[in-house]
């Protein structure tokens, strides 16, 4: 363990070193410390020691080289840092206490922290499903209030990021989050699903409600996709 710290202390004088508030992308242990590239900010890698992981933010005017994960001055041929990450690195340094809309995507924006290390990109955050950011309000709202122009507008729970898959045994986004695209307004089989008791109902593109058909001791039933209502799974013999 001094091994562990000794190693943490020598990032300190040339780094911001901040523990994670839970482990976002080191495996669950490592026999040496490695170094992962913070997949948002190019000015930040984790620190996997052990069974611990560190926020890695680079001095400023030095970003993460993509290859060999250490802090590189920004500008120079080792720079590898994408043109957008380093516009979100500039707005912050311009604008230290903002909160902006996301250029592409409505149910994103972008945030820049002022207690954040001097020289840290924005911040992107996510609205819930099925919320969007508003501009006007500065806050997530209701879908059905906010203009989104020629931004991407998400409609189902897949097409926000928060809901994807973080690890490899998690069960696909459709599986456990129903989509309405290409379905018509009002109830319909749980699309991968069919043939269950799952089904949902759709309005304006959007998943309104999902559920199941009862299931009871002496019930089981099942949605039917042509008449799209539940039906008992193995109808009773009532020829008696």
């Amino acid at each position: 363990m001094k091994m562990i710290w000794n190693i943490v202390f020598v990032y300190l004088w040339t780094v911001f070193v901040i523990p994670a508030e839970f482990r976002k992308l080191c495996p669950a242990s490592v026999q040496t410390p490695i170094r992962i590239k913070d997949p948002d900010d190019c000015t930040k890698y984790h620190l996997c020691v052990d069974m611990r992981e560190f926020i890695v933010t680079c001095p400023e005017h030095y970003v993460v080289n993509e290859r060999s994960l250490k802090c590189v001055p920004e500008g120079s041929v080792f720079d590898t840092c994408p043109a957008e990450e380093k516009w979100r690195r500039d707005l912050c340094l311009r604008y230290p206490n903002i909160t902006l809309q996301h250029p592409y995507n409505c149910a994103k924006y972008l945030v820049c922290d002022p207690a954040a290390p001097k020289g840290s990109m924005a911040r992107i955050e996510e609205c819930d499903f099925p919320y969007l950011y508003s501009p006007v309000s500065g806050r997530c709202k209701h879908y059905s209030v906010v203009q989104c122009g020629q931004r991407f507008q998400p409609k189902s729970h897949c097409e926000y990021d928060k809901y994807l898959c973080k690890h490899a045994h998690c069960p696909p986004c459709f599986l456990r989050h129903p989509s309405c695209h290409g379905l018509p307004e009002g109830l319909n089989p749980w699309p991968g699903r069919e043939g269950t008791p799952f089904f949902l109902v759709c309005r304006e593109g959007r998943v309104r409600y999902s559920g199941q058909c009862p299931d009871t001791p002496t019930s089981h039933q099942v949605f039917d996709p042509y008449r799209n209502i539940c039906v008992e799974k193995h109808p009773k013999d009532n020829s008696d």
